[in-house]
């Protein structure tokens, strides 16, 4: 066995290439079409989470994942940059099978066993330093709702705006349609949209 020591650059990339491509089939792939027949719902405004205010009104929502496990628990609202909370009485979700730290050090664990690596002092109290070999995590996840978001409305030919969030707001805000980080541009959503030339009108003290 080879140690993780005397691993090149190249054989480290090839390495997070695996555990990417493992990430994907294992985590991604089985949650991609009910994650695509959810958002698909929701673009077609076949939920109903509004009372005194039609639904199909809305023009941005916001897309949030649960911060801990993204693909486990995923929910809509209105986007309240621009809409009042006063009218939401619902929101739609998707829950699936969680998954956590630990099941991503096993996936990890396998493919360095596969390779012939040996992370032994890596591998302490049964507790492993995954972030050695591999921190594609948060990325992929981002990638495959954008992906999703994408196909649903490929599918809808839907007009709705989104935007993608953390349900603990951590890891700022995107677009979910380019994909785009409002937070490294320090820019709010309103004032993202009025760039763009898109004008929302707001509904409070309506």
């Amino acid at each position: 066995m080879k140690s993780h020591n005397d691993l090149t650059s190249t054989e480290r990339k090839i390495l997070e290439e695996k555990i990417d491509i493992e990430f994907e089939k294992k985590i991604l792939k089985p949650r991609e079409e009910m994650v695509i027949e959810f958002l698909i719902k929701v673009l077609s405004f076949q939920y109903e989470f509004r009372t005194k205010r039609d639904t199909s009104q809305i023009k941005v929502i916001s897309l949030y994942y649960y911060a801990s496990s993204p693909l486990s628990f995923l929910f809509v609202e209105p986007c309240y940059a621009f809409y009042s909370n006063e009218y939401t009485i619902d929101r739609p979700e998707l829950e699936l099978e969680d998954y956590d730290y630990f099941d991503l050090e096993d996936l990890a664990r396998n493919v360095l066993d596969e390779s012939g690596i040996d992370y032994s002092d890596l591998d302490q109290n049964n507790r492993f330093d995954l972030a050695e070999f591999w921190e594609n995590k948060a990325e992929l996840e981002k990638t495959f709702i954008f992906n999703c978001w994408k196909k649903a409305k490929s599918q809808t030919e839907s007009k709705l705006i989104g935007f993608l969030d953390a349900s603990d707001y951590s890891g700022g805000t995107y677009d979910l349609n380019n994909g785009k980080s409002l937070w490294e541009d320090k820019i709010e959503i309103d004032d993202y949209l009025d760039k763009l030339g898109i004008k929302i009108n707001k509904e409070y003290n309506q």
